[in-house]
C-alpha cells in the first residue's frame, strides 16, 4: 500500500488503481477500477488483459519483497489486529498467541485462496524481463534508484509494532517458515543455525 501511494505521487500522467470498492477515491490523473487486493502474477496479467494491456507492454514491472522471517513476524501481529474482515483460521491463530502454530498452520500467505508466494513474481517459473524487484528493507532509495528522485516521499502504512523479527524465530517454527517462503531465501540467507538444527532433528 505504500508503494502504490509513492507510485500515485509521484508517476506522470493518467493511471489506474484496482482496488475493493471504497477502497479508493479516483482523481485528476487517477482512474479507479473495482479489483482485488492481493492478486498474483497470473491473475494480474488476466487484470491487465481486460484494458487490452500486457505485461511486457510496461517498460517496468515492479515488485516488493521482504526479509522472509520479517514477513511471518509482520503477518502474524496483522492478524492479531483482528480486523474484521480478515476472520478465519489465520486470526484466530494470531489472537490466541500461538506463533509456533501460525507458522505451522498457515501454509501460504493467504489462507482463503492459498497461492506460493513464488507466484506473485513468476508466470511458468519464471520471472518477468521487465520485473524489478525491490527490497522492502531499502524500499524508499531502490524505488529512487528505478524511478529518479521523487516529488513525494514514500510514506509506511499499516505497520505493525512488535519487536525485532529474529526475537521470534524459534528451531521449532524456522523449518515451517523456510518451507513457506523457499522462493523468497534465493534472495535472503537462512538462519544457519536453525537450518542445521532441522537437519539434524
Amino acid at each position: 500500500m505504500a508503494v502504490t501511494s509513492y507510485l500515485i505521487e509521484n508517476l506522470p500522467g493518467q493511471k489506474t488503481l484496482s482496488v475493493p470498492a471504497g477502497h479508493a477515491p479516483p482523481g485528476r490523473d487517477l482512474r479507479v477500477v473495482e479489483g482485488r487486493r492481493h492478486e498474483n502474477l497470473p491473475e494480474a496479467v488476466a487484470r491487465l488483459e481486460e484494458f487490452d494491456r500486457s505485461l511486457d507492454s510496461f517498460k517496468v514491472v515492479l515488485a516488493a519483497i521482504r526479509n522472509p522471517y520479517a514477513l511471518e513476524v509482520s503477518r502474524f501481529h496483522y492478524f492479531q489486529l483482528g480486523h474484521p474482515w480478515d476472520r478465519g483460521l489465520l486470526q484466530e491463530i494470531a489472537m490466541s498467541g500461538d506463533f509456533d502454530r501460525f507458522c505451522r498452520e498457515g501454509t501460504y500467505p493467504y489462507i482463503r485462496a492459498p497461492k506460493p508466494i513464488e507466484s506473485f513474481y513468476t508466470i511458468a517459473g519464471a520471472m518477468p524481463s521487465n520485473m524489478h524487484l525491490l527490497r522492502a528493507e531499502t524500499l524508499a532509495e531502490d524505488l529512487r534508484a528505478v524511478l529518479g528522485p521523487p516529488k513525494s516521499p514514500l510514506e509506511r502504512v499499516n505497520e505493525s509494532s512488535h519487536r525485532h523479527w529474529s526475537e521470534y524465530i524459534t528451531p521449532a517454527n524456522e523449518p515451517y517458515i523456510y518451507d513457506k517462503f523457499r522462493w523468497l531465501f534465493q534472495f535472503y540467507p537462512r538462519m544457519t543455525e536453525f537450518r542445521t538444527a532441522a537437519a539434524s532433528s
